[in-house]
């Protein structure tokens, strides 16, 4: 298990760069590589955190909200009943969202204060103790004794993709392209289908270029992308420098999304050493640039997709 220590303090919000960022490694860590599947998984975990800032769950809720959402499962079904709980605060609240009787049936809720301790965290809003316990012990967190580390933006991230492989047939749909299944999977409906389906069609165009894939930690930095392997692998079969220049120029057309190669093919070719003349000095190396995220409009917050 992971200490309490081992992770910063969490957030209620992130930026859309820095829960990007920890959605693209955790993908990584967890083997989701095929372009449609990744295209999927962070379209669907950015709509239902409003562009991954959202990491938890807001329990401001009007008497009528209440009443519609949960008053059923908790028992009430007057504002005045609904007043009072809200006016003793977030405690009271989240016990009587997630406790009681549909608490411990439903998320394993079964120890007073429960509801609002195992409140939705994370970007798939993780509820519920037994779920807690349960992504904890995939995951070697203590998330139970520290639930707030669900909170935290690079756990958070591991807990969607634990999330995401532990649905039954949530991938295959993916890697097959069925926005509209993958959904209901989700959301148990089709809220939000259209933005789904936009945000799928952007990502996949990254997830093409191979802008979503990261290196795993300890895995050789020439691997990731397919397109970075195209180009690899011209440079390595050139039988001289200037053959080398010809052969990167055609793939670099094809290579829009990959900065780092379009300098590589900039530069100017480098001529064969004559035999009597000293050796060509060489040519620092030019650093990549970096790719700056651009910010998604906020979303409203979802409900927790463990209390839907």
């Amino acid at each position: 298990m992971i200490p309490c220590t081992a992770v910063r303090a969490a957030k209620n919000s992130v930026s859309y760069a820095t829960g990007k960022k920890a959605m693209r490694h955790a993908m990584a860590e967890s083997g989701i590589t095929d372009p449609n599947e990744q295209a999927a998984f962070m379209a669907q975990m950015d709509h239902e955190s409003a562009g991954f800032t959202r990491l938890e769950e807001n329990l401001s809720y009007s008497p009528k909200q209440f009443i519609k959402m949960f008053g059923a499962r908790a028992g009430i079904s007057t504002e005045d009943e609904t007043k009072a709980i809200l006016s003793k605060g977030p405690e009271a609240t989240g016990e009587a969202m997630y406790g009681g009787a549909w608490g411990a049936r439903n998320l394993g809720n079964t120890e007073p204060g429960d509801g609002h301790k195992f409140r939705g965290r994370g970007y798939t809003q993780l509820s519920g103790r037994s779920n807690y316990e349960a992504a904890g012990k995939a995951l070697g967190i203590d998330l139970v004794s520290n639930p707030d580390m669900a909170a935290d933006p690079e756990v958070a991230a591991k807990v969607a993709t634990w999330y995401w492989k532990s649905r039954p047939g949530l991938s295959e749909a993916a890697k097959n392209g069925d926005v509209t299944g993958v959904t209901k999977k989700i959301n148990g409906g089709t809220n939000g289908l259209a933005d789904r389906q936009a945000k799928t069609e952007k990502y996949l165009a990254e997830a093409i270029s191979g802008s979503l894939t990261v290196e795993p930690a300890g895995s050789p930095s020439l691997s990731s992308a397919p397109a970075d392997a195209v180009a690899v692998t011209q440079l390595r079969a050139a039988p001289s420098p200037a053959a080398s220049t010809e052969a990167v120029a055609p793939a670099a057309a094809n290579l829009v999304a990959l900065p780092s190669l379009a300098l590589v093919t900039n530069r100017a070719p480098i001529a064969p050493a004559a035999p009597a003349m000293a050796s060509t000095p060489s040519i620092p190396a030019v650093p990549t640039p970096a790719v700056a995220s651009i910010a998604e409009p906020a979303q409203p917050t979802r409900r927790s997709f463990f209390a839907r």
